[in-house]
């Protein structure tokens, strides 16, 4: 019976295991800057500053912000998450045809709005 049990949880560990890597492809420290990046397809992108001005064309799998005053442009995201204040976040589409990204908006005052 050991033989079945050990098999089954190996799988299961691999079925649960994190859906994102250990570190963002792309990763912004930044105060008071401009920056423009394109995602691939599953990139995780993580910006942490103040007063930073982003572009992202491209889809992402997620938006990682973590910082206040910050105002961001993507084209397509399937997750955010926000930890800061005063964020303006602003996305083209979610991919796969969902309406929206997940969000995750642990911060006060934060705008995330489709732009239209």
């Amino acid at each position: 019976m050991r033989r079945r049990i050990l098999p089954s949880i190996v799988l299961v560990a691999l079925a649960v295991g994190p859906s994102f890597a250990d570190e963002p492809t792309w990763k912004l420290d930044a105060n008071e800057s401009s920056y423009s990046y394109v995602c691939g397809g599953s990139d995780w992108v993580a910006i942490r500053g103040k007063g930073n001005s982003i572009t992202i064309r491209g889809e992402c799998s997620l938006l990682e912000v973590d910082g206040s005053g910050n105002k961001i442009s993507v084209q397509s995201v399937a997750s955010i998450r926000i930890s800061g204040n005063n964020n303006d976040i602003r996305y083209a589409h979610a991919p796969d045809g969902k309406s929206k990204p997940a969000i995750k908006n642990k911060g006060a005052a934060n705008t995330i709005r489709r732009d239209q």
